[in-house]
């Protein structure tokens, strides 16, 4: 049975919550506004609306997520499934039909992204920020980023400041009432004219960007179920389910008379018990011996003639927000991540964008980088070839 835990006393300026009361036990899952999830593409969060409709964004599946998909929090708990994807909306956002065990904290629903009034606070909740960020919207139109930012998505909506950090896409914004208006996207350097229209993706300072409630009507829940993988369905020697009679050993005869069993000494079943053990070591001993050159699989992907690596490490460091383009003459790009590192090569942040053979795109810089340090971009060329792919930074070409 699906459940939800009402608040006893709530802020809901701040998303937090504190249950009052004993109740009956917690579900197996319990989630939270903003929850962290494990996505394809790397840590990304959850929008809940209702206790039993969530959305994330669609380019934490990295094209993975099909209608039916698992979608699984932090610790690979299952937490419910795809029901809608964006289809041809171009809107970067996914539905999720919650599992009936999940137990969602807090009384969520939506509201118009366009009813939000100037200068009114929202709040950005990704899992990077566990009581929810302040922020404000100036300009409730929506704008194409794929046309203004040389981004992959449409239907977006820029808040005043930048509350987002790395993991935080598919988070929520919602106001003081616990009323969703949109699913955090990412950020960008949106610029605006007088009317409020975005009109360019050049701003000295970053905004955080969403996509608006209402562009969620848009997603597409026609697609056929994904087909069963061995993630959600286990193989036929770990499931022990019903025999029939005539499955058995003795094909449904009666079973043997315990008269006619073979009576074992001490001594020999001591000798018995060694040798399937010695047999069970054996057997093991082989079996990790045929998964070495399986594991030994992941690095030779990694140096797959698709997958480039171009470094950049500015004496002085490199700001926050910075903004690095990717672009190719030949083909398209299935990926592009980038990697802040410090000088010990500690990771300071990382975010990527899911594409589908866009010939050029831009990121900005997801933390600061101090002298010494360095950002890695990582193109994955969309058809698996090598890539000519050309890279800069602030406008200077590196690699």
């Amino acid at each position: 049975m699906k459940t939800r835990t009402l608040t006893g006393v709530a802020t809901a300026a701040l998303g937090a919550v504190v249950v009052a009361g004993a109740g009956p036990a917690l579900a197996q899952t319990t989630l939270t506004q903003g929850s962290a999830i494990t996505a394809p593409a790397g840590a990304c969060s959850l929008t809940i609306v209702d206790e039993a409709t969530a959305y994330t964004a669609a380019h934490c599946g990295a094209g993975q997520w099909q209608i039916g998909s698992t979608v699984r929090d932090v610790d690979g708990a299952a937490i419910g499934t795809v029901s809608a994807l964006p289809g041809d909306s171009g809107v970067d956002a996914v539905r999720v039909a919650l599992a009936d065990d999940v137990d969602v904290v807090g009384d969520w629903s939506t509201r118009p992204a366009s009813s939000v009034g100037v200068g009114e606070t929202v709040y950005t909740h990704g899992s990077s920020v566990p009581l929810g960020a302040p922020n404000t919207v100036s300009h409730t139109q929506t704008f194409e980023a794929a046309t203004v930012c040389d981004d992959a998505y449409a239907d977006q909506v820029a808040l005043d400041t930048a509350s987002t950090h790395a993991g935080d896409s598919g988070g929520a914004v919602y106001d003081a009432q616990q009323r969703v208006v949109g699913v955090i996207s990412g950020i960008a350097p949106v610029t605006f004219d007088a009317e409020g229209n975005v009109v360019g993706c050049d701003a000295q300072a970053m905004s955080s960007i969403m996509v608006p409630v209402e562009s969620l009507d848009a997603l597409d829940a026609s697609a056929a179920p994904a087909a069963e993988t061995a993630e959600t369905a286990p193989a036929i020697a770990h499931v022990a389910g019903p025999v029939a009679d005539e499955d058995l050993p003795t094909g449904g005869e009666p079973a043997v008379d315990e008269s006619e069993l073979t009576e074992f000494t001490p001594a020999e079943e001591e000798a018995i018990a060694a040798e399937l053990k010695a047999r069970a070591e054996a057997a093991a001993e082989e079996e990790a011996a045929e998964a070495a050159p399986a594991a030994e699989a992941p690095a030779a992907e990694a140096a797959a003639p698709g997958v480039t690596d171009v470094v950049a490490a500015p004496a002085e460091g490199v700001a926050y927000g910075t903004r690095v383009v990717a672009q190719t003459d030949q083909g398209g790009f299935a990926s592009v991540t980038v990697t802040a590192y410090d000088a010990d090569g500690t990771v300071l942040g990382q975010d990527g964008l899911d594409l589908t053979g866009e010939y050029r795109a831009w990121l900005p810089v997801p933390a600061e980088v101090p002298a010494g340090g360095s950002v890695v971009v990582t193109v994955v060329d969309a058809a698996g070839a090598a890539t000519d792919a050309t890279v800069t930074l602030d406008g200077q070409l590196v690699g």
